[in-house]
């Protein structure tokens, strides 16, 4: 900031010095918040997408939901694609997982859990769910209430493919071996059948 003026006389500056004096040191810690807040946006962001989770955040108080990018492609959305609302996640909650996912949040909002966990499965675009691990925290107001809270979406759903293949051979294989033992004990009785037989 400079002013076209006459220059004060050396070592004397008026008021009119300290204002551009003050609005330089201003500028100059603008400058630096600016840069930090870039540097700490940045740094979430790669932490965000080597972590490869979708980012949620809900302001209880104004009801202003984000969703990041990554949070809608993971349900086959282009970020332009979905509305940042609250209908969108819930919307998209299978049935069977509702109700003990908003219990969850509840009790978390309400104070009674450190943090919000909950597992559960969203629909995707191609109309097929997607099982999701949700993790989240709150902010609270003066009174107590939640303001805010911010959390990650983990798409899971390998792992519970996994799950459920290991838990369909443990099955199969549980069923093999009753199989296996029974015509065992089958092959037994029929042994002891045939000596008793023989006997006779």
């Amino acid at each position: 900031l400079s002013l076209n003026r006459k220059p004060s006389p050396p070592g004397s500056p008026d008021e009119l010095d300290d204002v551009v004096q003050a609005f330089k040191e201003m500028y100059s810690h603008l400058e630096s918040s600016y840069r930090q807040l870039a540097e700490s946006e940045e740094r979430l962001d790669l932490a965000m997408r080597g972590a490869n989770d979708g980012l949620w955040d809900w302001n209880v108080d104004t009801s202003k939901v984000y969703y990041s990018p990554r949070w809608k492609h993971m349900l086959g959305y282009a970020n332009h694609e979905l509305e940042d609302s609250m209908h969108t996640w819930l919307d998209r909650i299978h049935p069977d997982d509702f109700g003990r996912t908003m219990d969850s949040l509840q009790l978390h909002l309400d104070g009674h859990t450190r943090q919000f966990e909950g597992v559960f499965r969203l629909r995707h675009k191609d109309s097929s769910y997607r099982w999701v691990l949700s993790r989240g925290q709150a902010q609270w107001n003066n009174d107590g209430s939640p303001h805010r809270i911010v959390g990650t979406h983990v798409d899971i759903t390998a792992q519970k493919q996994a799950e459920a293949a290991l838990a369909e051979a443990t099955r199969k294989y549980r069923q093999e071996q009753e199989q296996r033992l029974r015509a065992e004990r089958l092959a037994c009785v029929g042994e002891l059948a045939a000596s008793i037989a023989h006997e006779i």
